[in-house]
């Protein structure tokens, strides 16, 4: 039986893919209004970010009733770099989020779906019409 799960996306709270709000506040927000989880993005989360803040975070998502359902790469080039692939697919293990969304090449998402296969992680395909500084297909 498959459940889907809504998750509140940190994409809300960035200003320009840099700021974003505290990360117990993002969460809080999730609960309140009713998420089941949250998706995060390299501002909240990324490969930089230390391991104690790792942990705290970790803690903070389960205090508040949530579970991370998915995660996105997004400005790392994993598409491209394997090994920085699979480091993001380590950082996804902690969390606990079963799904990496990320879009690109077919080729090398293909790719990337039967490496994090290994890691019980899925592809999400992230499909957008356009973006801020890439408007149209």
């Amino acid at each position: 039986m498959i459940l889907n799960k809504l998750a509140l996306s940190g994409r809300l709270f960035e200003k320009d893919y840099k700021d974003n709000i505290p990360f117990k506040e993002f969460c809080e927000i999730a609960s309140k209004i009713g998420y089941q989880g949250v998706e995060l993005r390299k501002t909240q989360i990324s490969l930089e970010t230390p391991d104690r803040k790792i942990k705290e975070y970790v803690k903070i998502i389960r205090d508040f009733g949530l579970e991370v359902v998915c995660m996105t790469p997004r400005g790392y080039p994993v598409l491209e770099d394997e090994n920085l692939f699979i480091q993001y697919l380590e950082l996804a293990k902690r969390f606990g989020s079963q799904i990496l969304k990320m879009g690109g090449n077919p080729e090398k998402t293909r790719k990337c779906a039967e490496i994090a296969q290994k890691y019980a992680i899925k592809i999400g395909l992230n499909n957008h019409i356009g973006t801020e500084d890439n408007p149209g297909l």
